[in-house]
């Protein structure tokens, strides 16, 4: 709307109300003297929107004259306050900031562009930036980990999935002669209640590239090993979060970049670096890292205690002979590099920081976790400072709506409970 377009209505809105309050009721010239019968009492009009009865003289002339007045000094009123506004405000500036929040440019504006596909047993939200999954959750129980008979994976054959725009989806071709496998986030042995669950996680929102060896042995064991949680250790069900990074590598500074002009030294230097499948802007980014986050529950949502585990791993061949203490992270610092808070509801800022201070006292005293996709073989605690308990706790009110239980089971890492992070043999 333009200033001089805006400018008129005004007028014609102060022109309207000066003629409504102004002009006359039409009076009788003459005074009747002859006896007339009982004027009705005033019409009682109810106000709908309040529910509460108000009195409105709207039979008589007098009534007529007072409402007009009524109106017209208060749209003559409100005229007068816009046109103020208007005429006050600077004439480039004809939105306010009000106005521009109400824009259709910022309401209706761009979005990141994200699928989210809700399963019976897991729910996979898709980057379409990348064409990998952001993550998937699952949720394991007794129940949802039997197999129903007959239900076999045998047959099946990925998919891409077809309620994303062709423009956004990941492409079965990007993938063939590739040397990367279709590796599943949420694992078909894990959802064979019925076929269309198991047929749901070979669509390829629920797959990102994976190094062959990683994706068929350790990361296999991984996955058996968090199905087999489920009845042990008092676990009732177990929250399963798996998804990929895509994490920098430290690198020298290159001969055209000055250290004094960007702040920056050859040590803390770094540069994502990572290959695409795929033809031109079809690419499908392949992961560096692969993260795997489990919450086990005892009792309903955890009454009995919480176990907690978060590991990242590389991209690559993984030895067969590899603790998995050596890939435990954190979960703090993975929410850091992820950039995903990690069931916030069931989980407080104050049990997360309770489960990283575990995490740092094991890690010292073992030597576990030596991140190393922060470019360093060095003990975890030299690289990281453990939160602060107290900050920690202070924001738990704010950023959870679980409440703290005094005298449940602390919350712990299921890897530094010895035996119970030894993997399986097999697949």
């Amino acid at each position: 709307m333009t200033r001089k377009l805006l400018e008129k209505i005004i007028v014609s809105l102060l022109q309207g109300a000066a003629r409504t309050v102004f002009s006359r009721p039409r009076y009788p010239t003459k005074r009747v003297i002859e006896a007339t019968p009982k004027k009705p009492p005033p019409k009682i009009v109810k106000d709908h929107l309040t529910d509460n009865t108000v009195d409105l003289v709207v039979e008589s002339s007098y009534g007529k004259l007072w409402l007009g007045l009524f109106l017209g000094s208060t749209v003559g009123f409100a005229a007068g306050i816009a046109a103020f506004t208007l005429l006050s405000s600077p004439a480039t500036s004809e939105r306010t900031s009000s106005d521009l929040e109400a824009s259709e440019d910022l309401t209706l504006g761009t979005g990141f562009i994200e699928h989210r596909r809700v399963e019976k047993g897991f729910v996979a939200s898709f980057n379409a930036a990348t064409r990998n999954p952001a993550w998937v959750a699952e949720l394991y129980t007794r129940e949802s980990l039997t197999a129903t008979p007959g239900v076999v994976r045998d047959g099946l054959e990925f998919k891409e999935e077809d309620s994303l725009q062709p423009t956004e989806r990941a492409r079965l071709s990007s993938y063939a002669g590739s040397g990367y496998d279709r590796g599943h986030m949420a694992p078909a042995a894990a959802h064979r209640t019925s076929p269309a669950s198991l047929a749901a996680t070979f669509s390829l929102s629920n797959v990102a590239p994976q190094h062959p060896t990683l994706n068929r042995e350790y990361w296999a064991r991984l996955e058996k090993w968090s199905r087999e949680l489920v009845g042990r250790h008092g676990i009732d069900k177990l929250h399963v979060i798996s998804g990929p990074l895509f994490l920098p590598k430290p690198t020298p500074i290159s001969s055209g970049l000055s250290s004094s002009g960007v702040g920056h030294t050859p040590e803390t230097a770094w540069e994502y670096r990572y290959p695409a499948l795929g033809d031109p802007l079809q690419w499908v980014a392949v992961p560096t890292h692969f993260f795997k986050v489990l919450v086990g529950c005892r009792g309903d949502d955890g009454n009995g205690g919480l176990y907690l585990a978060a590991f990242v791993l590389p991209n690559q061949a993984v030895s067969a002979s590899a603790p998995l203490e050596q890939f435990s992270v954190p979960i703090t610092l993975l929410e850091t590099v992820s950039g995903i808070r990690f069931l916030p509801k069931l989980l407080s800022p104050s049990e997360k920081g309770s489960a990283d201070e575990q995490w740092y006292s094991n890690a010292a005293s073992k030597r576990l976790g030596h991140l190393s996709f922060l470019g360093k073989q060095q003990q975890s605690s030299q690289l990281i400072s453990p939160p602060s308990q107290g900050s920690l706790k202070a924001s738990s009110s704010k950023s959870s709506t679980k409440k703290e239980k005094s005298g449940s089971a602390s919350t712990r890492f299921l890897c530094l409970e010895g035996d119970m992070c030894a993997l399986p043999g097999g697949v």
